[in-house]
């Protein structure tokens, strides 16, 4: 009875062992899966590797962080990589108000990292509006960070999986707006075209 306990205890001890080994050869290795185009992927990997993350990339349904061109689930929680609908009419209002127009004519559309903002013109031109996060001179530098709040949610860019951020609102190549969406307060850089 006695060696019947012992090769169990022994059993156990290889277990504990073996299980210990695992868990430290792959300590901090997080399963990613990429889901986004090539370009963005190869993004996402530097800022990786910026952020000395060691990963392994695995299938969708054994991965801890999964990103997409639009935004990433870390953890089974939904972070976008654009804003919220009602910071889009209150960018779209801003706009609206330094140019003078009203804003029914005004055509928003949101996507990745931006918003484009086309106010038509009685010529049959349009003004044309994009709206940045200023959290980075560069997408790559952008990544970073996003990615570095994600995992660890320090940086504080996301409120309810949305971006939260300083936004720039830029008109032909120049910064004319600074928008910050924590205090709603707008500052005006330069002038706007306009009618």
């Amino acid at each position: 009875m006695k060696g019947y306990r012992v090769g169990w205890l022994g059993l156990l001890t290889v277990l504990l062992i073996v299980l210990l080994f695992y868990r430290f050869s792959h300590s901090g290795e997080i399963g990613v899966r990429f889901e986004c185009d090539q370009t963005l992927r190869q993004i996402f990997e530097s800022a990786l590797s910026r952020l000395k993350v060691a990963y392994r990339e695995v299938s969708p349904d054994k991965a801890t962080l999964i990103l997409y061109n639009d935004r990433a689930i870390y953890r089974s929680n939904v972070f976008r990589f654009y804003w919220n609908e009602d910071l889009e009419k209150e960018i779209v209002d801003v706009v609206s108000f330094y140019i003078k127009v009203n804003t029914d004519v005004i055509k928003s559309q949101l996507k990745e990292f931006e918003q484009t903002i086309r106010i038509p013109q009685q010529d049959g031109n349009e003004l044309l509006y994009i709206v940045r996060p200023q959290i980075a001179e560069d997408i790559e530098q952008m990544i970073c960070s996003i990615l570095k709040d994600v995992l660890t949610g320090k940086e504080g860019i996301f409120e309810n999986g949305y971006l939260k951020v300083p936004l720039i609102v830029e008109h032909n190549g120049d910064d004319v707006i600074l928008f910050d969406t924590k205090s709603g307060q707008a500052y005006l850089l330069s002038e706007l075209g306009g009618s």
